[in-house]
Order: structure tokens, then sequence, then C-alpha cells
């Protein structure tokens, strides 16, 4: 939900938290009554949960994605999970008060 934050633990982890988005995936897409849509996980513990289900549209926040660059890729895929490489600069004017304190 934060595209701004950045988790050092998430690339030393990626293959791990890729194959549990997947998995949680396949278990459920047919119990999805919808074409298109956009889905958000987030993985707690040993396995990976559905935080939301939103419209297939532009107006859905598609965070580290870009709808005008990378469209093609998230109507045709392959999947592809992002996450930011390294923490981002000067973002404390992007947060909120109360999550400024934990900001390095």
């Amino acid at each position: 939900y934060f595209d701004i934050c950045y988790f050092s633990s998430i690339e030393e982890h990626k293959d791990e938290i890729v194959s549990k988005i997947k998995l949680t995936f396949e278990s459920i897409k047919n119990l999805i009554p919808l074409t298109n849509y956009i889905i958000d996980f987030a993985v707690v513990g040993d396995r990976a949960i559905v935080i939301e289900l939103n419209p297939w549209t532009e107006t859905t926040d598609s965070s580290l994605f870009s709808w005008s660059t990378d469209r093609e890729k998230l109507q045709k895929g392959p999947f592809e999970f992002r996450h930011l490489q390294s923490p981002k600069k000067n973002v404390r004017h992007q947060v909120l008060n109360v999550w400024k304190p934990f900001l390095v």
C-alpha cells in the first residue's frame, strides 16, 4: 500500500513471497466472479492473504506499475513482482505525520 516504503528483507525473501502469492491466487481464482480485476495480497507468516479486490480501471492505484507504460504487461502478463530496490530519498513530505518517527 505504501509504494514509497523500502523493506530490505523483501529482496532476500522474494522467491518465497512470489511462491506464496501465486499459490494463493491459483487456489482462489476460480472463486472470483469477475473477468478483469486487480487483487492485492499480503504475505503473513507462511501464507499470502487477499487484502482487497478492485475493479480493473485506471482509477485503481497501480502502485509500482504505471497504467501508461505497463498497460500491456498488466493486461497480458506474465506475472511480475515489483518492490523498491533501495530507499527513496526525500519522502518525508509524502508521509503522514504519524509515520514520520519511523523514517530512517
